[in-house]
């Protein structure tokens, strides 16, 4: 037995549209209301599920039956999805926000599946819904878009089907509600309406931000990504390279990992890998990523299985802080860079597009530590299989205080690990 879409289908994501979509490829949506302007589409969960729109907010068989209110209440219980499934942001936030990214395929004329953080239309509305008089499946589904006036309204067809019986309830418009993306029946002004603008290297570019905290002694910046779609990293730009992070050594007690650069400059780091960028800047206009090729649905992929102590996860909420083993990049107060624990109370999930040091991928030593050091000292370069010795810049100031690696000032050292000008010393 056959379905379609209830108004439920009005659920989803990632899916705008705006003048300028031309084919398949990388675009933002932003809404064309005047009062919300910056308002643009982003992704952050998936949480649809049938059987409670339908079964209990649509009156189970009472929806496909047609009896009054059922439609209604499904939609309403569908639209309640809509925003917690999608968020509106603006600010300039976008361009930083790897949820903002939808990669559109062009199926036929104006059908499209939107994808975005491992998933996209089509597989959130493929699906069966199980009750008494049969199985109805969900199949099929794709967004309509239809433009005017240079700008575009996007929705799904609602119709419902039982054997060889099938209704048309009409359209389902995506809208922006005073800043809460919802659904609508009807397209009559701005806020069904949409712009939808190809990423480019310009204007609405995709970048990382670093933090102007997270600096080596060289004075790059260190940031963490991880997203569903694969990246170039353009030539001459702030991001020098991509890379991955192993165990380096264990000293007094401490455990170092050490990053390995897998990708460089002109390289494309595929999708769902985990990786620390090095940044030579902390302008957000000046670290910018270019998303090349096609969208990957499911879950973040182990890259280089063995070779990367890193993990990643595509939205918050989906994988749980194992706070004996995740760890986040961080600074303490002297400016020494590591994995720090995540306070779990205050962060019951790990954080989205970010990625993680898993301590399961290290030794049974490094296990046994909460906090997990970076070793700037050598770096190695997998493009080349050179380790590099880092410098200190000149420029660089020079500060001969030394301090522990909890960041407390040490006047005397004596036997153990320092920090030391922003650099690791052992002190005999």
């Amino acid at each position: 037995m056959k379905k379609v879409l209830l108004a439920l289908s009005c659920l989803f994501l990632p899916m705008m549209a705006d003048a300028q979509l031309t084919n398949t490829g990388y675009y933002r949506i932003r809404n064309a209301n005047a009062s919300t302007s910056d308002d643009y589409v982003s992704l952050v969960n998936d949480a649809f599920n049938y059987n409670t729109i339908v079964s209990a907010a649509g009156g189970g068989t009472k929806l496909f039956n047609d009896t009054d209110g059922a439609r209604d209440k499904a939609i309403a219980r569908a639209t309640q999805y809509l925003e917690g499934d999608i968020n509106l942001v603006s600010g300039g936030k976008q361009l930083t926000d790897p949820s903002t990214v939808m990669y559109f395929v062009r199926r036929t004329g104006t059908s499209y599946d939107v994808q975005a953080q491992g998933t996209g239309v089509h597989t959130i509305t493929t699906g069966t819904w199980k009750s008494s008089v049969g199985n109805f499946d969900f199949n099929d589904i794709y967004l309509s878009i239809s433009t005017s006036d240079n700008l575009y309204s996007a929705y799904i067809q609602v119709k419902k089907s039982y054997l060889f019986w099938s209704v048309d309830l009409g359209n389902m418009y995506f809208q922006d509600a005073s800043s809460k993306f919802t659904a609508s029946k009807t397209n009559t002004d701005h806020t069904t309406k949409w712009y939808i603008t190809p990423i480019d290297e310009n204007e609405n570019y995709f970048a990382v931000q670093p933090s102007e905290r997270v600096r080596d002694s060289e004075g790059n910046c260190w940031v963490t990504l991880c997203t569903a779609f694969p990246y170039t990293i353009p030539m001459g730009g702030g991001v020098e390279g991509a890379y991955f992070v192993r165990e380096s050594s264990t000293e007094d007690g401490q455990v170092f990992v050490h990053p390995v650069k897998q990708y460089d400059q002109g390289q494309t780091v595929p999708a769902g890998t985990p990786v620390l960028l090095k940044c030579t800047s902390t302008e957000v206009s000046d670290c910018k990523l270019k998303p090349t090729g096609q969208h990957v649905l499911g879950s973040p992929t182990e890259a280089a299985s063995g070779t990367n102590a890193l993990s990643g996860t595509y939205m918050a909420g989906k994988t749980a802080n194992d706070d004996a083993n995740y760890r986040v990049l961080n600074v303490n107060s002297a400016g020494v860079i590591g994995f720090y624990k995540l306070n779990k109370s205050k962060n019951p999930y790990m954080p989205a597009n970010k990625a993680f040091l898993d301590k399961s991928k290290l030794s049974e030593q490094a296990q046994q530590v909460s906090t997990v050091y970076v070793d700037f000292d050598f770096v190695e370069d997998e493009t080349t299989g050179i380790d590099i010795v880092a410098h200190q810049y000149e420029s660089q100031p020079l500060d001969d205080v030394c301090y522990d690696l909890q960041g407390r000032r040490v006047d005397h050292p004596s036997g153990g690990i320092y920090i030391k000008n922003g650099r690791k010393v052992v002190v005999k």
